[in-house]
């Protein structure tokens, strides 16, 4: 995370947790992993993405998804999305 100072209320860890289920959900519905370690970068990558436009004051769902989504070409997965 850019900012490990950053703090985040309630709201804010259950709508980073819920943006971060459903992003994985189509990113794992739309890639194949070659192995537990790509699926594991991919899970943090996706989690780094969301706790980074969170701790720049990101508050919208559906924006944290797309940040999440659109960053998929840096995925390690082997097809892209």
């Amino acid at each position: 995370m850019k900012n490990p100072n950053v703090a985040f209320d309630s709201d804010a860890v259950a709508l980073m947790g819920r943006a971060f289920d459903d992003a994985w959900k189509q990113v794992a519905a739309a890639g194949s992993f070659s192995s537990a370690d790509s699926e594991s970068d991919a899970k943090m990558l996706i989690a780094e993405l969301i706790m980074n436009a969170a701790a720049g004051g990101q508050r919208d769902y559906q924006q944290l998804m797309s940040i999440a989504l659109r960053n998929g070409q840096r995925l390690p997965t082997d097809r892209a999305l």
